[in-house]
């Protein structure tokens, strides 16, 4: 006559398959993450099928408003004024990008006026944010 034994049922807990969890959850979490933070001016981009995201290594950030104020990395500047700091950036890196971020009703003489502040410092490398059109 054979006797069967009762197994011992384990208590203890697996560590292995945790980890994995918590490694594919914390991978999910940083490709869903946005690290671009969007500037704090509320502005409606126009919109345009070539938009793309730029990745460049902080781009000077110019606003203008739908009334036609400017502005300059989140605090409002006059044109003569924005002349200046951007002649003070470009000084330390003429190849530094310019992001021209402008409400889709801003007047085209104050993105001309901006424009020309850019180019006046010695800025080339002017881009024109806009946001994906939806279909």
């Amino acid at each position: 006559m054979q006797i069967r034994r009762a197994r011992k049922v384990s208590t203890e807990l697996e560590m292995a398959p945790l980890i994995d969890v918590v490694f594919l959850l914390l991978i999910f979490f940083l490709l869903t993450s946005s690290f671009i933070q969007s500037e704090a001016i509320e502005l409606s981009l126009p919109q345009s099928e070539s938009a793309a995201q730029t990745e460049e290594d902080q781009p000077l950030i110019v606003s203008v408003t739908s009334e036609g104020v400017v502005h300059f990395q989140e605090q409002e500047i006059s044109l003569a004024d924005l002349k200046a700091e951007l002649s003070t950036e470009f000084s330390k890196d003429a190849e530094r990008a310019v992001i021209l971020r402008t409400d889709g009703e801003t007047q085209v003489e104050a993105m001309v006026g901006v424009l020309d502040a850019v180019r006046l410092a010695g800025g080339t490398n002017v881009n024109i944010a806009t946001q994906q059109k939806q279909g």
